[in-house]
């Protein structure tokens, strides 16, 4: 179970895997992540969308230059041209988490730390 201000890392996907699934080492379903990892950052750079029913499709979009300013300075300065990566959630888990945020009424971090999760 994961607690609030936890931040979920590829071992411990890892590690999900291998206790759902079984028959697999640890190294092999490492090796499985990294290439579906690797499959979908070739398909971004190549421009094209990675639509993962049921889950969502992450796209790359080109952001113009543009000038920006320091919010501490409020010096101008040139934010350059570039590629980022969007992710559009499909229904389903936008149902998903909207489910959970109804079944459980007070999701806020001081309320799970003082259960002592």
């Amino acid at each position: 179970m994961f607690f609030c201000g936890y931040t979920m890392i590829k071992n411990d996907l890892i590690e999900a895997i291998h206790c759902q699934v079984g028959g697999l080492s640890n190294r092999e379903v490492g090796e499985f992540v990294a290439f579906i990892l690797r499959e979908i950052s070739d398909t971004l750079a190549a421009g094209e969308p990675v639509r993962i029913t049921n889950f969502g499709v992450f796209e790359t979009r080109q952001k113009n230059a543009r000038i920006g300013r320091n919010p501490k300075t409020l010096e101008e300065a040139e934010i350059s041209a570039r590629r980022v990566v969007r992710f559009h959630m499909s229904d389903n888990l936008s149902n998903a988490l909207n489910v959970k945020i109804e079944n459980n009424a007070d999701l806020s971090c001081n309320s799970e730390k003082k259960q002592g999760n």
